[in-house]
């Protein structure tokens, strides 16, 4: 898509992520598993600051995904990492204006300082009356993955502190 520039190979990409998720989404409606499936995510951990272009290109599929993908309402999700981002989230699916059903606050504590609290009230604010969980919560546990009682230690810290912002649900990674 690169070599396209934007914001053609932006607009392409969009198009193929919309594509390839109605592809999944017809899939599993046609094998009639779609009462199984909790939620679907749409868009998980977009980036909107990792490279100066990126707002433009990672708002284009945001929008483009959550207008075209055909989902129940109360199973659409997407998600911003880190959660500083999740204001131009808010803003894409205002644009869009189908709301979310929920998104998450993903964390890895083993990496960087992470203030769940914070965290999620930050998200909650930008989506008042949404549901915000713990998603990707672990997941390599770098600084102490040679400690299993450390690892164990932050874990619980992390899902604590998740359950006391209102999580319901969180996502082990």
């Amino acid at each position: 898509y690169e070599p396209m520039g934007f914001p053609e190979g932006a607009q392409r990409m969009a198009r193929d992520f919309a594509d390839w998720e109605s592809a999944f989404v017809e899939a599993f409606r046609e094998a009639d598993v779609e009462r199984h499936i909790l939620y679907y995510n749409l868009f998980t951990e977009a980036h909107y600051s990792f490279r100066p272009y990126a707002r433009d290109v990672t708002s284009c599929v945001m929008r483009t995904v959550l207008a075209s993908v055909d989902v129940p309402d109360h199973k659409r999700v997407a998600d911003a990492y880190p959660h500083t981002d999740a204001h131009h989230l808010a803003e894409d699916v205002a644009a869009v204006g189908k709301p979310l059903a929920l998104t998450e606050v993903h964390a890895y504590p083993d990496t960087a300082e992470v203030d769940l609290p914070a965290e999620f009230a930050h998200v909650q604010a930008l989506f008042p009356g949404i549901r915000v969980e713990l998603g990707e919560i672990g997941g390599s546990y770098c600084a102490t993955g040679e400690d299993e009682f450390a690892e164990a230690r932050t874990l619980r810290d992390a899902l604590d502190a998740a359950r006391d912002a209102g999580a319901r649900l969180a996502f082990n990674w």
